[in-house]
């Protein structure tokens, strides 16, 4: 979104995209370091289009920063980060006749304009591991048995792949119109890095995005995903709730064939609001796509080292509650594994929440520590080897879920009948 948003902004002050980074006169890239292989990445993209563009041309990173990109700075000239709240910054590089705060922030992000080749993206990646491993390499019986036991991962990874399919991963194509909500967030979650570059919490107005909802739904588009940082804690500093922005969103596509994906809904707002969120999700199930509700945890002792304000029982009861009551409503959650000091009576209170609420989908991420985060300070830390275990743990129980569901089949069936 932040990247077609500065492709949008150079655009229309009269900047044109080129195909070589040797013929440019600015290079932009955009990062991402929600977790270790992104990190890595981003890097190697960097380093890859340093040695390509012309040596007075200036390149701007945007998107996560870290000390990654401060070691980069100072091994390169013209390379200059900025944080996805101050893009408007931009407005000093190039003089422009329309601020970057007066251009839209966009809904579609048009592909064909992407200067970037997803197979270069693995390809930067293989190599920096593998110059990573050969650097450390040692051949002695530890490396044999990681190497050994990283193929069983593999074809573990191969028989679970199902519980790998996102609902949403059934549309095909880029068929989403992006709505942006808000910006920033009002947690303090200890393991998020995101916060601290997302710059403060901030809504849009319910005007401007149910403007663009109508337009785009006028326009024949039917797939809508809600794009925040934390969708459930939408207007809090405008006077209204999310619960509110739902209902002007379907009031507003009354009538229409269309599918809304709610994503990030933290679980704290999913209990603050659920006695007003339930009646909406009721009334118009069969237009939502999937309701993400990040638990993260099913342990209250680790939600509250993560700095998540809920007890998972209010959660489970609810979702329960919900699934007794909307059975066309995909719920969907978030789940970390491996968390500083996740003992396995932590992590099973996690597989009995799982196998309680039965969810259509759980994405489960190992814990890894980032820059600038408090969770990286906490000891007792999880083994590499303990996570994947865990990690295998979890994919089990949802595989088990989705051969007894027939939630892909109807999704599919909907999609051709609704493309």
């Amino acid at each position: 979104m932040d990247c077609q948003k500065v492709f949008d902004y150079f655009v229309a002050n009269g900047w044109n995209p080129v195909k070589r980074v040797a013929d440019a006169d600015i290079v932009i890239v955009g990062t991402v370091f929600y977790l270790e292989h992104e990190d890595c990445i981003s890097i190697s993209t960097i380093r890859y289009y340093v040695k390509r563009k012309l040596p007075e041309a200036k390149m701007y990173i945007i998107g996560c920063a870290s000390n990654s990109l401060v070691e980069l700075s100072a091994q390169f000239s013209n390379l200059i980060p900025i944080a996805s709240a101050d893009l408007s910054q931009f407005d000093d590089v190039i003089n422009p006749r329309i601020k970057f705060n007066e251009v839209a922030d966009p809904t579609r992000i048009d592909n064909s304009q992407v200067i970037f080749i997803p197979l270069l993206k693995r390809l930067l990646l293989f190599k920096t591991r593998l110059e990573k491993i050969s650097k450390d390499i040692k051949l002695d019986h530890h490396l044999l048995n990681f190497a050994l036991y990283s193929l069983r991962n593999m074809f573990r990874y191969i028989l679970l792949s199902k519980s790998y399919i996102h609902p949403s991963m059934l549309n095909y194509g880029n068929n989403y119109v992006y709505l942006r909500v808000s910006r920033g967030c009002t947690n303090n979650c200890s393991y998020c890095a995101i916060k601290n570059f997302a710059g403060s919490f901030k809504s849009k107005s319910v005007e401007k995005i149910i403007t663009d909802f109508r337009r785009n739904l006028l326009s024949g588009f039917r797939f809508f995903y809600l794009s925040s940082e934390d969708t459930g804690c939408y207007g809090l500093d405008i006077g209204t709730t999310s619960v509110n922005l739902l209902k002007e969103i379907f009031l507003a596509g009354e009538g229409y064939d269309f599918k809304l994906m709610v994503t990030n809904f933290n679980a704290q707002w999913f209990v603050k609001y659920y006695d007003q969120l339930k009646d909406v999700l009721l009334k118009n199930q069969r237009k939502i796509l999937f309701f993400q509700v990040p638990v993260q945890s099913g342990s209250n002792r680790i939600l509250n080292l993560m700095h998540r304000p809920y007890r998972i029982e209010d959660v489970q009861r609810n979702i329960i509650d919900l699934k007794s009551s909307a059975k066309y409503l995909t719920l969907t959650t978030d789940i970390i594994v491996g968390f500083p000091g996740e003992s396995r009576e932590d992590f099973e209170a996690t597989k009995t929440f799982l196998r309680k609420v039965k969810l259509s989908f759980v994405a489960i991420f190992s814990y890894e520590d980032r820059d600038f985060v408090e969770s990286s300070s906490l000891n007792r830390k999880v083994s590499f080897r303990e996570k994947e275990e865990r990690k295998f743990e979890l994919l089990k129980i949802q595989n088990y879920f989705i051969k007894n569901r027939v939630l892909l089949k109807k999704l599919s069936e909907f999609i051709k009948e609704i493309s």
